[in-house]
């Protein structure tokens, strides 16, 4: 029987906007996962939540909203149900323990990926996982290529990249432009935007 591939996508989504959903489009489009995990995280170690930000059940329900559509995607709650600083290499080593002999891709942004040695035990991940490194435009440029290849000497990294159409704006954006008051239509699907309208998020 053919090794399962399931590819996983972790992130605040607070809230999650078009540019997610566009990388998460693509690589499944391209990777044709047998399953798609999508991964709210609690409390990412690497930032603060701002005192706008949406809480851990409304970052759930508007990812089930955003991602959904999309083939076998699922929502997981696993980190949402550990309330403490949940690091990547943890959250894998969960999954390993329900799929251990599936092949796991993880999915990063080519920011993410040009600062994956600071990860927590970086290297351990890269022994559970393909990365699919999401480039824009087919632009990966000189700093990343020669990470892929550092990568891949150093610790015997698995990387693939994933094309995707460029979208510049951040999570954070639309959080500041709610609470000034502006439109963000076309910045999330629009099932997103009405949630945040009917919960009054980000005000």
């Amino acid at each position: 029987m053919p090794q399962k591939k399931i590819l996983i996508m972790g992130g605040t989504f607070d809230p999650p906007h078009i540019g997610h959903q566009m990388s998460a489009e693509r690589a499944q489009a391209e990777l044709l996962a047998d399953e798609f995990l999508i991964i709210p995280a609690y409390m990412p170690p690497h930032k603060k939540q701002g005192e706008n930000g949406a809480s851990a059940v409304h970052r759930f329900n508007m990812s089930k909203l955003a991602f959904s559509p999309i083939g076998n995607v699922a929502v997981s709650d696993i980190e949402l149900n550990r309330p403490e600083k949940n690091y990547t290499v943890d959250t894998l080593k969960e999954l390993k323990k329900t799929y251990k002999d599936e092949l796991l891709i993880f999915l990063v942004g080519s920011d993410m990926f040009l600062g994956f040695e600071k990860w927590k035990d970086f290297a351990e991940i890269l022994k559970m996982v393909t990365l699919a490194v999401v480039a824009r435009n087919l632009n990966i440029n000189e700093q990343i290529d020669e990470m892929k290849r550092h990568l891949e000497i150093s610790c015997g990294a698995q990387i693939i990249f994933i094309d995707a159409p460029p979208y510049e704006v951040s999570s954070t954006q639309i959080r500041k432009m709610i609470k000034n008051g502006e439109d963000i239509t076309g910045l999330v699907c629009g099932d997103v935007r009405e949630y945040i309208e009917s919960n009054g998020l980000y005000k």
